[in-house]
């Protein structure tokens, strides 16, 4: 406790934690929170979040779930504000519609709906208003999740278009706009969500597509020249360039070790 002050603190009844609370740089160790399901918002700063199965960065305006019994360390480097409710499982398990995976979630408005209900519950020690806060709480933040799951599943059939355009069109000038018009977003949002979904930037998920399919239109000994400008090439220099770049040899090296084989 000697990590953390607490300003606005009061007991209420149910709940085990409803603060705001001040971190001060720090590695805690591996704990859990057996019985209890924590919700929190990210005020300012941020932290590390290590569960089993991955990291979990957060920052000021997320808000953040974790089930009962799950697992984690929190990482503070430099400081870290979040406001916490955790709330007895007997309390919501009729109303819970969460599964046992963490979740974290950055829209505004699930911020503004965490800090109207973390307001009203501090006003609150009625039993039976807290539940009622919490049934509506827990509802409308589902309500939110399945929106956000199915507007997850629009992006990923946005992004597959673009991977088929860049499937069709390689050889092809190919711009950021273009492949950002395809999916509805904007570039930059186009860029950050297609990197989350397929592990690699737009561009390099295009350079490689296209040294793997230089790499066929030279085992079919075609000129250089011909290759490098019918996979998307700008010039014979362009395309050595990103081929050992990608390969860790020069076009006429690897002509040469398939001409061996």
């Amino acid at each position: 406790m000697g990590y953390r002050e607490r300003h606005s603190r009061e007991i209420i009844s149910s709940l085990l934690e409803c603060d705001t609370i001040h971190y001060k740089p720090h590695r805690f160790p591996w704990h859990l929170h057996p019985g209890y399901y924590s919700f929190s918002l990210v005020v300012d700063g941020w932290a590390e979040l290590i569960f089993q199965d991955g990291v979990m960065t957060v920052k000021a305006g997320d808000v953040v779930f974790i089930p009962a019994c799950a697992p984690h360390q929190t990482v503070v480097e430099d400081f870290f504000t979040n406001i916490i409710v955790r709330v007895s499982t007997t309390f919501t398990d009729e109303v819970f519609p969460y599964s046992n995976t963490s979740t974290l979630i950055r829209q505004a408005y699930a911020s503004d709906l965490f800090s109207d209900w973390y307001r009203k519950l501090r006003q609150e020690n009625s039993m039976e208003v807290q539940r009622q806060l919490i049934h509506t709480f827990l509802q409308d933040m589902s309500n939110l999740k399945q929106k956000e799951e199915r507007m997850e599943d629009q992006m990923i059939g946005e992004l597959d278009k673009v991977r088929v355009f860049l499937h069709e069109h390689y050889g092809e000038p190919i711009q950021l706009q273009t492949l950002s018009q395809i999916s509805h977003m904007s570039p930059s949002h186009f860029q950050r969500r297609f990197r989350q979904a397929f592990g690699i930037s737009p561009i390099r998920y295009l350079q490689s597509l296209r040294v793997d399919r230089a790499k066929g239109l030279i085992k079919q000994a075609l000129p250089m020249t011909s290759v490098a400008l019918q996979t998307g090439f700008y010039d014979q220099s362009h395309f050595n360039k990103y081929f050992k770049l990608l390969t860790g040899m020069s076009p006429g090296r690897y002509q040469a070790i398939i001409q061996n084989d």
